[in-house]
């Protein structure tokens, strides 16, 4: 990348960036998303939170601090034997959802999960299925990228749209400013583009059954 930049060849990155390389970059707000949507879990009730984050890219780390920060924020404890983490080695193939399996059963007492994204939550729900558990009878999931499975996982998941259509505008407008223009035109710094986030039918309410068990 520094050999690219001294040949004047400009550079823009897309979803992550490299702290020790200034350079624009274009990504989703990961960290507030998982804020808000751990928060979303915490108002309907639940405290025993578990999450899956991918370990070796920086949305992965980002998600994990919006998630821990909600859970601080709500004094829930945070639980590092219900955090499981997976690497680029097992996503987006067959071994997916055999780690997802690993990771889950491992995990104890808990009655939501945060999914780093779309394809992990499906491999969760197939996990749940063999446990004969259910998507929001039995554990709440929350989870990123909004993809079209998201809509046909359990009763539908509610997740994080993911602005990728805005994010390759930005990208590509930057870089024709930047060769027309002068590469410092774009100033060297990470740009978070906002989206929504698509609520469906995989957060169950407990407030009511803890009253009533306190009754």
């Amino acid at each position: 990348y520094e050999e690219l930049r001294q040949r004047g060849i400009p550079i823009v990155f897309i979803h992550n960036s490299y702290t020790n390389f200034p350079c624009p970059s274009f990504v989703m707000a990961d960290e507030e998303l998982a804020y808000t949507m751990t928060r979303m879990l915490i108002n309907a009730g639940h405290t025993d939170i578990a999450a899956l984050f991918k370990g070796d890219d920086e949305q992965g780390h980002l998600r994990y601090k919006g998630y821990i920060r909600a859970l601080s924020e709500a004094s829930a404890a945070v639980e590092e034997q219900k955090i499981g983490w997976f690497y680029s080695n097992y996503y987006g193939n067959e071994l997916l959802d055999k780690t997802v399996e690993n990771i889950m059963s491992d995990f104890k007492d808990f009655t939501a999960l945060v999914c780093y994204n779309d394809y992990v939550a499906e491999s969760v729900w197939h996990y749940l299925e063999k446990q004969g558990l259910k998507i929001y009878d039995d554990v709440s999931i929350v989870s990123f990228d909004n993809l079209m499975n998201a809509q046909y996982i359990g009763p539908g998941i509610t997740s994080a749209e993911h602005p990728q259509k805005l994010i390759g505008i930005e990208a590509a407008v930057s870089l024709m400013r930047m060769i027309r223009e002068g590469m410092n035109q774009i100033p060297n710094k990470k740009i978070i583009l906002q989206t929504q986030i698509c609520v469906r039918n995989s957060i169950k309410n407990i407030k009511k059954n803890l009253k009533e068990e306190l009754l």
